[in-house]
C-alpha cells in the first residue's frame, strides 16, 4: 500500500502504539471486570502505571511488522508481543494469581494476533510493486 518504506514503518508503529493504548485502557479492564475479578476504573488505574512501557514495546513491534509485511510474520510478531504483554501487565499488576494471568494472556494475545494480522496485510506491498 505504500511505496515508501519509511512511511510504512511509521504507520505501522504508530497503528500497533495506538492498538496498545487500547489494550491497557479498554480491552484488559473490560475482560478483568466482565469476569469480576476487579472494578474496571481499579483495572484502569492499575494498569495505567505500565501504559508507556508497553505502547513503547507495541510501536517497536508495529515497526518491526512493517520491516517484514505479509499477514504470517505480522500475526506472528504481535501475537507473542500480546501474550509477553498479557503476561507482565497481570502479574505486575495483580499479582501472579492464575485466573487473572489466564484471561489477560489469553485476551492481549489474541488482540496481538489480531492487530498483527491487520497491519501486516494493510502495509502488505501490493502485486504490482
Amino acid at each position: 500500500m505504500f511505496a515508501n518504506s519509511h512511511i510504512r514503518q511509521l504507520v505501522g508503529g504508530l497503528l500497533c502504539g495506538l492498538a496498545a493504548l487500547s489494550l491497557i485502557s479498554m480491552l484488559l479492564p473490560s475482560a478483568l471486570a466482565f469476569f469480576g475479578l476487579t472494578d474496571l476504573f481499579w483495572a484502569r488505574l492499575t494498569l495505567s502505571a505500565y501504559a508507556s512501557h508497553v505502547v513503547l514495546a507495541w510501536v517497536l513491534g508495529g515497526w518491526w511488522t512493517a520491516r517484514r509485511p505479509g499477514l504470517k510474520s505480522g500475526g506472528a510478531i504481535m501475537g507473542v508481543l500480546g501474550v509477553a504483554s498479557g503476561v507482565l501487565l497481570a502479574a505486575l499488576g495483580f499479582g501472579a494469581q492464575p485466573f487473572i494471568l489466564t484471561v489477560s494472556t489469553a485476551c492481549a494475545g489474541f488482540y496481538g494476533l489480531t492487530v498483527g494480522l491487520l497491519v501486516g496485510h494493510l502495509l502488505s506491498l501490493s502485486p504490482a510493486q
